[in-house]
């Protein structure tokens, strides 16, 4: 998806006729695969700053980002990212750029949103078992009982998942 739509920016970017100082220019789009896995981030942000890319929208994974930052940093290009994970931006590198709420934003909304429009009292978190998923949770959590509820069942799950009787017979139990 991301890249779809990083493809179809550019496209409609380049049918308007970018200029840069008076100077028509034409945007190019180099896709690479980081795997979602930090160290393989890496070698590919090395292979893009060979390639003289001059910005990067990515990496999809806050892992990747903040392994790839560096590489970024030193040659002075600008990264954009979706990634969530705080640390990102803590790293505080002057080319890394956050297109999404952070974490804690997006925990903090859900937990506090919920408090506020839901009269129930007591309350599940349920994650997808990523890291991603579990601080939301975690967050979400802290914003509930900020508001006086209570959260009775924690629950994460993997993609693999797909029998949740015995999650709904807790539900059930705890009310």
């Amino acid at each position: 998806d991301m890249l779809n739509g990083v493809n179809l920016a550019m496209e409609e970017i380049n049918k308007d006729g970018l200029q840069v100082k008076g100077k028509t220019v034409r945007l190019e789009v180099v896709a690479v695969d980081d795997r979602a896995d930090a160290k393989t981030g890496v070698e590919v942000a090395k292979q893009l700053v060979d390639a003289g890319v001059v910005a990067v929208i990515g990496h999809l994974n806050s892992g990747v980002s903040i392994a790839a930052a560096p590489v970024y940093a030193e040659k002075g290009i600008a990264q954009l990212a979706i990634s969530t994970n705080p640390k990102y931006t803590e790293l505080g590198l002057p080319t890394t750029f956050r297109l999404v709420a952070n974490d804690r934003l997006q925990a903090k909304a859900i937990g506090s949103y919920s408090a506020a429009q839901f009269p129930a009292t007591r309350y599940a978190t349920v994650d997808d078992s990523t890291p991603y998923g579990k601080d939301l949770a975690a967050g979400a959590a802290v914003e509930l009982k900020k508001a006086k509820k209570e959260v009775v069942v924690q629950q994460s799950f993997d993609e693999k998942n797909v029998k949740f009787d015995e999650f709904a017979k807790k539900l059930q139990d705890e009310k």
